[in-house]
């Protein structure tokens, strides 16, 4: 299973954003996107708020589905509009209870490890993989790390023209997104390959402006 993991797209040391699905209370479903990490080859970490449902049907039912999908309508619904979540299709799960959302492209299912550690009105949980469905073999988990950088080198490219062309103050504004960029991978990626591309690409801008 660890080795599934590894294979779907997890690397040690990210956060990848999902869609999790859990039982309430009623036997009806909840599903809201959040980061997970892996951080052992069958084990995925979670961090939920403790007064949400994710927490409270985690702590009570301790199972869950992780849905990897790439439609953001999907991450939209389940985190703004989640009075439509009732309306998406579902899957049963092989081995847990917790469905999976129909329009996952590969989904996880997973088992509470020991008690979640509560600190600051969030918990840490443990989610032990018990059990992997592959509906597309291409499919990875999203890390916001890659499009971040690929923005800041677009913005990179666009920094010199501007202060050729005077224009400072926009310059100034692109090296700031850039830095906020940086910022982000290291908090979601930490000691990365993704850490250092964006930490070049934030010093490279940052000698390119006066």
């Amino acid at each position: 299973m660890g080795a599934m993991l590894e294979k779907l797209g997890f690397k040690s040391g990210c956060i990848y954003e999902v869609i999790i699905t859990t039982l309430n209370e009623d036997g009806t479903f909840n599903a809201a996107p959040m980061g997970v990490a892996i951080i052992d080859p069958e084990t995925l970490t979670v961090k939920p708020y403790t007064d949400t449902k994710t927490y409270r049907n985690l702590a009570r039912e301790k199972q869950a589905v992780v849905n990897i999908v790439d439609d953001v309508l999907l991450f939209y619904i389940t985190a703004i509009e989640k009075e439509k979540v009732k309306m998406l299709p579902f899957r049963r799960g092989k081995v847990v209870s917790a469905p999976a959302l129909s329009q996952a492209k590969a989904y996880i299912e997973c088992t509470v490890k020991g008690k979640p550690v509560t600190y600051n009105g969030r918990a840490r949980i443990l989610l032990r993989a018990v059990n992997y469905t592959v509906l597309d073999p291409c499919t990875k988990p999203i890390c916001r790390a890659p499009s971040l950088i690929l923005e800041a080198i677009i913005h990179l490219t666009r920094i010199s023209p501007l202060i050729t062309a005077g224009k400072f103050d926009q310059a100034l504004k692109l090296l700031k997104l850039i830095e906020l960029y940086r910022d982000t991978i290291k908090r979601i990626c930490g000691d990365s390959t993704y850490n250092k591309l964006i930490n070049e690409i934030y010093k490279k801008a940052k000698q390119q402006c006066p």
